[in-house]
């Protein structure tokens, strides 16, 4: 049994990937929508989707703006996944590293990343790859959870999940010295909540028997099998005594870090 090592396995996951991770089509467009503005990304705009995983984001992104989008990730099969969806076509698909990304400078008006930044190890090194490879006037968008969002989550109540989290994910604060440490002229960040998400208990469970959060992937199999007992016991302690019996509610809050090149 070789220990633990504490970098996710995506060649793994990338097989049911999109079963427990692909958003709703109306929850996709609103953060989607978010993108385009902060990203102000329109037709013919040059756009790098940095961690793209199955193509979640880029695909749509590419429909629905007419951009010319690449998409970049360090695993081959994700990006195999991402290959074989309908409209694939559209965009230009790469494996490579972010923390050494195979472009020219000076070479796209925006890059984003969603809910990437804490699975990359130097952080820091990425973030200033991604200042190289946008073009003067360009933007950096990074869609994180803060700290804070963090602590709200209901997956903080699964044991030992809440160390390794809070470890893994960058404050805020620190984005935003990452970022103008990299270069960029500014470093905003945005709070955008899409309100409330009621979703049963059954089915919730169900998502974290897969694991859908990738944290839960990094506890031992023993710890996981230990820790969904006592999450599971305290989730229907907390949920099924509500008036909205039954259900777990929460906020779908994001935040957004912009930077200007």
């Amino acid at each position: 049994h070789k220990m633990q090592s504490k970098k996710v396995d995506y060649t793994l996951i990338s097989k049911h990937y999109d079963d427990t991770r692909a958003p709703a089509p109306q929850v996709l467009e609103f953060w989607l929508s978010k993108i385009v503005d902060l990203g102000r990304i329109s037709a013919g705009s040059v756009v790098l989707d940095v961690g793209c995983g199955t193509g979640i984001f880029t695909i749509p992104l590419a429909i629905k703006t007419d951009a010319v989008v690449f998409g970049l990730d360090s695993v081959k099969e994700m990006i195999r996944e991402a290959r074989v969806k309908e409209d694939s076509q559209r965009v230009e698909w790469q494996v490579g590293d972010a923390e050494n990304l195979p472009f020219d400078s000076d070479h796209f008006n925006c890059a984003f990343m969603t809910m990437v930044i804490h699975q990359i190890v130097n952080k820091k090194k990425t973030i200033d790859e991604m200042h190289r490879v946008l073009k003067k006037n360009g933007t950096l968008v990074i869609m994180t959870k803060s700290h804070g969002q963090l602590r709200r989550s209901e997956i903080m109540d699964f044991p030992k999940t809440k160390p390794i989290d809070l470890k893994r994910f960058p404050t805020i604060p620190m984005l935003q010295c990452m970022l103008l440490s990299a270069g960029f002229e500014n470093a905003r960040y945005h709070v955008i909540s899409r309100g409330v998400v009621k979703i049963p208990i059954e089915e919730y469970l169900e998502k974290i028997r897969k694991k859908y959060i990738s944290t839960l992937t990094l506890l031992s199999e023993e710890d996981f099998q230990k820790g969904l007992k006592i999450f599971e016991k305290k989730l229907r302690e907390k949920w099924v005594k509500k008036e909205n019996k039954n259900q777990v509610v929460y906020e779908n809050e994001y935040t957004f870090i912009v930077g200007e090149k």
